[in-house]
Formats: structure tokens, C-alpha cells, sequence
């Protein structure tokens, strides 16, 4: 076959391709990226060699030139980044709303994914105007579906309440967390525009508080499974654990506690300091795994607590890797607030300490956990009896 007719071939190969569009407004530097966002989609091009995904990004800055790589490198894996600009409210993604209208007119899409409010009002704001341009043909337009992942108002507004401010600031960032709630309104809420999505959701508990807050349509949600970690097997678990623990001068007899995640204002890291703190005292072989992407930010508040430096390990590692130092622990510890935002949550990490063979320490601040409890017997274990559920049990 000469060069110009195998070229063909690949175009046309491609061409009769299912073309879905996948759209994250939060960058591909975001801490879950890898996880949550490029695992799930290479699943899903594994499953289906008919597929061809586009990945559609929107960047406020220059992202890692790894992760660039790392996607320009898959097979069925085109990426296209957009700029992003700072959110002042819904009028404010305009620019945005344009930049993505000009990519998905451009091809016939089977399915179009979008994860979380922003890039879920940004699909349907650009749908919704496709359809009306006739460039999208109504009621033959693509499958929308958008990934409810969270509330993005409520962690704004965790992360705002811990940061000092003065009296002007404060009026600000209240604008901001209003304009947030009030595009998760429009986002998630029945009788929306041409374009009605279907709604992924990672449990009930966000199911039902999206239905109860936002006016979201019941019928149009599903529980999300495809982006769950794959459980490791066994004697691989056991030989990572035995390289891991050797890499970082760790008793292969060593108990080890592990906190995997970032130092957000809503994920207790105090409160996990404080309860390795105490494991300390009563544990004194156990060491201390710390894996996050703002190491710093854990080094600076550690030195409030009575922690051995020879037995705690604060480090950074590539999300590719992570699976493999969560195997070299035994315990996974989540200890968060009281609050909307963890009660209906689905923790990452907490998927990864199960998959990784952990046991679980909690708080009971989190619904699903409570679901996986039930289903997974033995696996989690209670830190305290003492959880105050009366606002949140609706949901």
C-alpha cells in the first residue's frame, strides 16, 4: 500500500469513528486529573476500539509539558486546550462559551461529557446556541452528559471561611460563592434550555441534594461506576509494598497510617495530624505516610504536633505511582468536617485506599462511606461514634 493511500485509510478509518467530546474546565494539572478524568477515558477507549475522544481543556496557565505529553501520546486521544478566564459570573464565560461552540461545530459528535457546573453550563450554553444556529440539528444533536462531582459553591465557601479577610474582601468572595451557587442552578435545574443532559452523580446523597437544591429533573441521574479505581491485585499489592517500604527505610513489620490527598480547607488536615499525633503515643513502631501535591503546606503544620521526623514521610509522588505507596501502608485515614460538602461526597481517595487493600479510618462525616460500610463489612472502621447527621440525613 503506498504512503498517500495508508494515509487515507487512517483518515477514513477515523472518520467512521463514534467521536465523543469531553470537556474540563478545571485544567489538566488539577490533583484528580489522572485518576479521574485520563484513567476512566482510556477505560473507556479500551472498551470500545470504535471510540475517539477529544478532550477539550480550559487552562488559565501553560500546563505540566508531561501531562501534554502524556495525552498527545495516546492512541483515540486528541487534545485541544482553550483559554480560561477568571469567573466574575455567568457572563463572564462568554469567551468561553464561543471558543467551545467553535470546536464542536466542527464535527459530528456521538456523545458529549462534561465535568462539573462550569464545563456542564458551558456544553449546554454552547449547545443551546448550535441548535438555535442550526448547527446542530434539534432533537439529533449529541448525548450531554455532565459529571456531578461536588458542590463548587460550598467548597468555595469552606475554603473562603478559613482564609483571613477584611470587611471588603469578605463582600467579594460572598458575590463569588453567589455567582457559583447561581451557575449550579442554571447548570443542573429541569426545564433548562434545548439541550437537557443526563447527570452523572457520585452518590445518592449528591443525587438527592442536587434534585432538593437545585430543581434537578430525578429521571435524569445515574450513580457513577466507570471511574471507580481497579482493585490491585494481591501479589502485585504485596510485592509494591515490599519495594515501597524498602525505598523509604520503612519495618516490613511497621505499622503504616497513610493520609493521600490535598490540604484543602474542607479535608481535616489538622484533624489527621492530630489523630496520627495520638497513634504515636499508643503505637510506637507506626509510621506516617503523607502524599500530596502541596507537601509544603503539611511540612508547615506539622511542627504544631509531637511527630518523630524519622517516622513520619511527607512526599509528592506521580499520579501514575501513587497506587504503589498506598500499598505500602495499612491504614488509610479521612477525617473531614461536619459539613454539605463531605456528607455528600464520594472521596477519591478513599476509593484508592480500597483498592489499594487499606483499612479505612473515618469519621462518619461522609454518607457513601457509610453505604460502602454496609456493603464491604470489616473493611472501614469508625474513628468516633459521636456523628452529628441531623442536617444532611435528606440527602
Amino acid at each position: 500500500m503506498s504512503k498517500n493511500c495508508a494515509v487515507a485509510h487512517n483518515l477514513d478509518a477515523h472518520k467512521n469513528m463514534k467521536k465523543c467530546a469531553w470537556v474540563v474546565y478545571d485544567g489538566i494539572d488539577n490533583s484528580v486529573f489522572y485518576s479521574q478524568v485520563f484513567v476512566p477515558i482510556m477505560r473507556r477507549l479500551q472498551a470500545d476500539p470504535e471510540l475517539h475522544v477529544t478532550l477539550i481543556t480550559f487552562e488559565s496557565k501553560p500546563p505540566r509539558k508531561e501531562t501534554v505529553a502524556m495525552l498527545k501520546n495516546s492512541e483515540r486521544l486528541s487534545l485541544t486546550m482553550l483559554r480560561r478566564w477568571p469567573f466574575v459570573g455567568q457572563w463572564s464565560l462568554r469567551p468561553a462559551q464561543a471558543s467551545l461552540m467553535i470546536e464542536l461545530a466542527g464535527d459530528e459528535w456521538h456523545e458529549v461529557w462534561a465535568r462539573g457546573p462550569f464545563a456542564g453550563w458551558l456544553v449546554c450554553a454552547a449547545g443551546d446556541a448550535l441548535v438555535t444556529s442550526k448547527l446542530w440539528i434539534a432533537g439529533n444533536e449529541p448525548t450531554v452528559t455532565i459529571q456531578a462531582r461536588g458542590l463548587a459553591a460550598e467548597e468555595y465557601r469552606m475554603t473562603m471561611a478559613y482564609t483571613p479577610w477584611i470587611s471588603w474582601q469578605k463582600l467579594v468572595w460572598r458575590l463569588r460563592y453567589q455567582h457559583i451557587k447561581n451557575l449550579e442552578h442554571s447548570t443542573y435545574q429541569k426545564g433548562r434550555g434545548t439541550i437537557r443532559p443526563h447527570i452523572e452523580s457520585v452518590t445518592v446523597a449528591l443525587q438527592n441534594y442536587l434534585i432538593t437544591k437545585f430543581d434537578a429533573a430525578e429521571h435524569m441521574f445515574s450513580i457513577a461506576e466507570f471511574d471507580k479505581p481497579e482493585t490491585v491485585e494481591v501479589k502485585k499489592r504485596l510485592m509494591w509494598r515490599s519495594m515501597i517500604r524498602m525505598k523509604l527505610n520503612i519495618p516490613d513489620e511497621a505499622k503504616v497510617y497513610c493520609y493521600s490527598g490535598s490540604a484543602k480547607a474542607w479535608q481535616g488536615v489538622e484533624r489527621t495530624l492530630r489523630y496520627f499525633e495520638q497513634c504515636a503515643k499508643t503505637e510506637l513502631g507506626s509510621y506516617f505516610l503523607i502524599l500530596s501535591g502541596e507537601p509544603e503546606i503539611f511540612r508547615a503544620k506539622v511542627v504544631q504536633f509531637n511527630l518523630s521526623p524519622a517516622r513520619l514521610i511527607i512526599m509528592n509522588v506521580k499520579p501514575a505511582e501513587l497506587m504503589q505507596y498506598l500499598c505500602a501502608a495499612d491504614v488509610g485515614v479521612l477525617l473531614r468536617d461536619f459539613d454539605p460538602v463531605n456528607w455528600v461526597s464520594r472521596p477519591t481517595k478513599v476509593l484508592e485506599y480500597l483498592a489499594a487493600g487499606l483499612t479505612v479510618v473515618h469519621n462518619g462525616t461522609v454518607k457513601w462511606i457509610d453505604e460502602v460500610l454496609n456493603a464491604q463489612s470489616g473493611e472501614i472502621d469508625v474513628v468516633s461514634k459521636q456523628i452529628q447527621r441531623g442536617r444532611y440525613e435528606n440527602y
